[in-house]
């Protein structure tokens, strides 16, 4: 009798145990690397302090994603990358990850310049999409003064909404979303603003009500140096945030961002958001170099 109750108190402590457990956790990190960038092992070791289990890169090149895949490869031992017909220096998109990747799409550009980059990944039992975006950027005209400025923005919010509609169709609001990169945007322009109004969240304002004096983007415009937040991490809200940081190191003009989520049980959904419509193109290996 005694060792029937026994039994029976490990049987309900497992059960209550395995009850209370959090959700499956996932941490993801974009990284703008800077096509120029002659700083490989600065990139290298800001991904490596980033944690992550997948990296979004955008602006990598052929050279940079050869170093990357081997100086990474034990903890990075998926790869994959692409480029839209090296129309542009900056048109490169890469994933690294610790997980195994499928449904690898690139989606040429509606609107932009560079197009965007999408995956799928199991985290646990559930199945994730990730999606790497890299908004077309101010195109600055010499000595462009402040009207000059101001046309070059509002050039770019034109296209960006063209952009951001594109990413928008591409969204399935049943399924776990995560879509980061480089949006050459503040976050109160079209593009952000446009993916909080379907229902999703920029995970790194979620975590630090300051977010827009954390810049991730350094520079000179117009005989300024400015300080901006371009880059984003934004999630649906199957996910819940609970840490988002900006690495300041690794030789690009922008910085890493990463944030660590938890999958919500049940899960949320994006609201509004259509179905996935298919209009992608073009496939990459998981494990090689797009040429």
């Amino acid at each position: 009798m005694k060792t029937s109750f026994i039994s029976l108190f490990l049987l309900f402590a497992c059960a209550f145990q395995a009850s209370a457990e959090p959700g499956a956790s996932l941490v993801v990190a974009t990284f703008n690397v800077n096509c120029g960038n002659l700083h490989l092992d600065q990139i290298r070791d800001a991904i490596k302090a980033s944690k992550a289990d997948v990296v979004f890169l955008q602006e990598t090149t052929i050279e940079s994603e050869r170093y990357l895949k081997s100086e990474l490869k034990s903890l990075y031992p998926n790869f994959c990358s692409t480029g839209y017909e090296r129309r542009f220096a900056e048109d490169r998109l890469a994933f690294l990850s610790k997980l195994p990747l499928r449904e690898i799409v690139f989606s040429p550009p509606s609107g932009g310049y560079f197009g965007c980059y999408s995956a799928n990944c199991e985290v646990g039992k559930t199945t994730v999409k990730l999606i790497n975006v890299h908004l077309a950027p101010f195109v600055i005209p010499p000595q462009p003064g402040i009207l000059g400025l101001l046309k070059a923005m509002n050039d770019a919010e034109g296209r960006h909404a063209v952009e951001i509609e594109s990413i928008s169709r591409m969204l399935d609001g049943g399924q776990p979303t995560i879509v980061a990169g480089d949006f050459n945007s503040l976050s109160t322009s079209v593009a952000p603003s446009r993916l909080r109004k379907i229902g999703l969240i920029d995970s790194f304002a979620a975590t630090h009500p300051d977010a827009d004096n954390h810049p991730t983007w350094q520079g000179p415009v117009a005989a300024m140096n400015l300080q901006l937040r371009l880059d984003y991490i934004f999630q649906s809200s199957h996910f819940r945030c609970d840490r988002s940081e900006i690495v300041k190191q690794g030789g690009s003009d922008h910085f890493l961002v990463t944030s660590e989520f938890k999958i919500l049980e049940p899960a949320g959904a994006i609201s509004g958001s259509p179905p996935i419509h298919g209009e992608t193109n073009q496939t990459s290996s998981a494990n090689g170099l797009d040429r």
